[in-house]
């Protein structure tokens, strides 16, 4: 990616030597930040993606990362909650782009998907409590999309958004069939990040049914927690925040193998 000093405008592409607009020669991205930093303000960016120029009454269609801009479109693409205000590169975008494609590709083979809550009489959150607590330790679960406390709120105060505790967390996790007080039930088991598979609770009686046939096939299952303590914006709040918790779900999809 290059940019031009003079009309402070970035080109996605690398071959690109000087400036459409004023004709100066153009500076590789990582030079002209050296000793200056992308700054919200600036009158003219353009999307570091897709090239779209984003001008200052864009402001709210424009995403800031740290070495450049997105566009609303192709925000939208790669989804806020893989993002980080400030902090996400262009490489890890494109990046991003490139697993969405790939899974969008696996999506024919999707068998089944389904959210249910860990809880009630079934639910184990002592043994749900230390996956995420170990997956935490470990760097494989990021908490509030790996924002502090004061980033969090500063992101919820700027943009009016919401921000959960876990968004899309992958955890792994088996189903055990089994018998509870007589009827079928299904056991999840997660991986504790120890090598060790502990019950975590048991999949709501009214999904077991339509879970259960899928359980006896060489099939791949891919899980991933969402929800616990949220961030809210609330104008009505002294320093317009709120925060609440909403519980933990399961995402579960299961794919042909």
């Amino acid at each position: 990616m290059k940019r031009c000093k003079q009309c402070n405008i970035s080109y996605v592409k690398d071959d690109f030597n000087f400036c459409q607009k004023c004709g100066n020669k153009l500076i590789t991205i990582h030079e002209s930040t050296k000793n200056s930093s992308i700054k919200y303000f600036n009158i003219k960016a353009n999307c570091s993606i897709c090239n779209k120029n984003l001008d200052l009454f864009g402001l709210k269609s424009r995403f800031m990362l740290k070495d450049g801009w997105l566009c609303n479109s192709c925000f939208k693409k790669i989804g806020r909650d893989k993002l980080k205000f400030n902090k996400t590169t262009i490489e890890e975008c494109k990046e991003m782009l490139k697993e969405k494609e790939d899974t969008n590709k696996s999506a024919n083979n999707l068998l089944y998907t389904t959210t249910f809550h860990v809880s009630g009489i079934s639910y184990r959150e002592e043994n749900l409590l230390k996956v995420l607590r170990n997956g935490t330790k470990v760097g494989e679960i990021n908490k509030f999309e790996g924002l502090s406390r004061k980033e969090r709120i500063q992101t919820c105060q700027e943009f009016g958004i919401s921000i959960g505790e876990y968004t899309n967390e992958s955890i792994d996790v088996k189903f055990n069939c089994t018998q509870f007080n007589g009827k079928d039930a299904i056991e999840v088991l997660a991986n504790d990040y120890n090598n060790n598979y502990i019950l975590i609770g048991y999949v709501p009686k009214e999904k077991i049914r339509e879970l259960i046939t899928y359980l006896d096939k060489k099939v791949l299952i891919w899980a991933t927690i969402v929800g616990g303590k949220q961030v809210y914006f609330n104008e009505d709040e002294e320093d317009n925040i709120e925060e609440l918790n909403l519980g933990v779900e399961l995402l579960v999809k299961i794919f042909d193998y």
